[in-house]
């Protein structure tokens, strides 16, 4: 008979990946198939034939390995992906707040300085409306003060008039008392 030279087939555990996301015993017995053509080459056909159902059976187990370490890395990745989408909602939601928040205080800060302004008018207004009852007190002060004097003149003038006209009516008077008395003088010579 022939001699088996191959190593006996890997337990099914040696097929499964390790839990830490690597290939176990596969990826190693994967990761040298010149080591499996070394094997010293049997004499016959029923040696060829086992040594290519191994290496077959090596190929499928390997290429069985590589699909469960994709898959493994493909579920990792999506797990990722979806860890990023949520981050990325997580941003925009937060984004979004700041925004809201920060609309709300440019809102706030041009009502007061609308209201600032407001208030500044109302204090110009109120200024102005005080100037302006000044000035109408000065030019009323200033209109008294010179009716005063006008009425000071007037009645200055008036007063000289009057006084004028006493002296004149005066002077008539003593003037007609005189003549009166030199009338009676001169009827009582007579």
């Amino acid at each position: 008979g022939f001699r088996n030279v191959l190593p006996p087939p890997p337990s099914r555990r040696a097929l499964l990946p390790s839990h830490r996301g690597g290939g176990g015993a596969v990826v190693a017995m994967c990761a040298s198939p010149a080591a499996a053509n070394e094997a010293p080459l049997v004499e016959g056909q029923h040696a060829v034939l086992s040594a290519a159902m191994t290496n077959a059976r090596r190929a499928r187990m390997c290429a069985e390995a590589d699909a469960m370490l994709l898959a493994n890395r493909l579920a990792r990745l999506e797990a990722e992906e979806l860890r990023a989408i949520k981050r990325i909602e997580e941003t925009h939601r937060r984004t979004q707040e700041i925004l809201a928040i920060k609309a709300r205080h440019q809102q706030s800060d041009y009502e007061k300085q609308l209201s600032r302004l407001g208030q500044d008018e109302a204090v110009e207004r109120h200024k102005h409306a005080l100037l302006e009852a000044k000035e109408q007190q000065r030019a009323a002060v200033v209109a008294a003060r010179e009716a005063q004097t006008a009425a000071r003149s007037i009645s200055a003038s008036e007063a000289r008039r009057a006084n004028e006209a006493n002296a004149v009516a005066i002077a008539r008077a003593r003037t007609a008392e005189r003549a009166a008395a030199a009338a009676r003088r001169n009827s009582v010579k007579e």
